[in-house]
């Protein structure tokens, strides 16, 4: 079997070690080694487009925020077929991050640890590529990241500061409260944080919106590593501010799901891939349950299969977000994932995805 560049290019990726393997992996990308999406009839567009938080989204599938750190290769994720791509997290203010090494790959159980900790260049840095691929015709949805830097204590200025500087070149904003890498910004989903951080964005947004006469919507990224009760005090919370939909969920600091053998068990950081499936999926469906379609949900964290896209779609969720997956299964999962989920609608007679959303409740 004649291997195709891109396949070449992967192969390498893996070889390398994680934190170079990411950087080679973006210059592949740039320099044009990847897999092109597929043409798709009109019936298969048809059945995997939906409208959700006011966008329009050709499939499902998203690129999550954590690989396209400074917005470098939206254009080529995009041609290789995800519906959506987020970019970010971005910080108002260039870091490096935490020491390295800082992120661990566990092969065997198909899941990365990482502390990376918002390293990135800044938004002043980040939005000229911003500006350029928001205004380009061949695209879709556009979502930025957005998060604080480590050492500013007034969370709520570094958030509006990023709206601020964001909101006219984003489809969506996703307010990442939930990395567990950057020290007491988990603190900020309890709820009297929330509720004052989420108020200075509402405020921000209605002050630029008006300005503007044009409405971004704001997602919400939650941890699975929440109780169910601070779960949905976070979503009624979410609601009251005018927080627009939720992803859930965020990388997880909980290790009882790895063998006692695994060689980075003890490693600081957040736990993401297969091994985080089981709390992704119990923390979408406690959402769900509780907001019965109030908000829509977007589902990422071990997402390695149409099974388990098709699981998560049953489980509440009407659209779903890639990352860790990628790297044990290659750029082709997108193709792979969008196809297996039209070929699961006609199964069962849907004739858009959006009628499977929920159906395992």
């Amino acid at each position: 079997m004649i291997m195709r560049p891109y396949q070449y290019a992967n192969k390498l990726v893996q070889a390398l070690p994680p934190e170079l393997s990411h950087t080679v992996a973006l210059l592949a990308l740039r320099g044009g080694l990847y897999p092109r999406a597929r043409g798709r009839t009109e019936e298969v567009r048809a059945c995997l487009s939906q409208q959700v938080a006011g966008l329009h989204f050709i499939n499902p599938v998203g690129m999550a925020a954590g690989f396209d750190k400074n917005a470098e290769v939206m254009h080529a994720l995009w041609k290789i077929g995800f519906g959506a791509v987020e970019v970010g997290t971005i910080t108002p203010q260039p870091q490096p991050g935490n020491p390295r090494p800082r992120v661990f790959r566990l092969p065997e159980e198909q899941g990365v640890i990482n502390r990376y900790g918002f390293n990135g260049q800044g938004i002043a840095a980040c939005l000229p590529r911003i500006k350029k691929a928001f205004e380009a015709q061949d695209r879709g949805v556009f979502g930025i990241n957005i998060g604080k830097n480590k050492l500013q204590e007034d969370a709520v200025a570094d958030y509006r500061h990023m709206i601020e500087h964001a909101y006219a070149y984003a489809d969506y904003i996703t307010i990442n409260l939930s990395s567990p890498n950057t020290p007491g910004l988990r603190n900020l989903l309890d709820e009297d944080n929330l509720k004052l951080l989420l108020a200075g964005m509402r405020a921000a947004r209605e002050k630029i919106a008006d300005k503007t006469q044009r409405y971004v919507p704001f997602f919400l990224k939650l941890s699975p590593d929440m109780e169910e009760l601070h779960i949905k005090q976070s979503i009624d919370v979410a609601a009251m501010f005018g927080i627009n939909g939720l992803i859930v969920s965020n990388t997880t600091i909980e290790r009882s799901m790895l063998p006692p053998a695994c060689a980075y068990r003890d490693e600081i950081g957040g736990l993401s891939g297969a091994p985080l499936k089981a709390r992704a999926c119990q923390a979408l469906e406690i959402c769900a349950r509780h907001l019965k379609g109030a908000l829509p949900l977007i589902a990422v964290g071990g997402i390695d299969s149409a099974d388990e896209a098709w699981r998560r779609i049953g489980l509440g969720a009407s659209l779903l977000q890639l990352y860790t997956p990628l790297l044990y299964h290659g750029l082709g999962l997108v193709e792979e994932i969008n196809s297996g989920l039209h070929q699961r609608c006609q199964q069962n007679g849907y004739s858009n995805i959006s009628q499977a959303v929920g159906k395992m409740l």
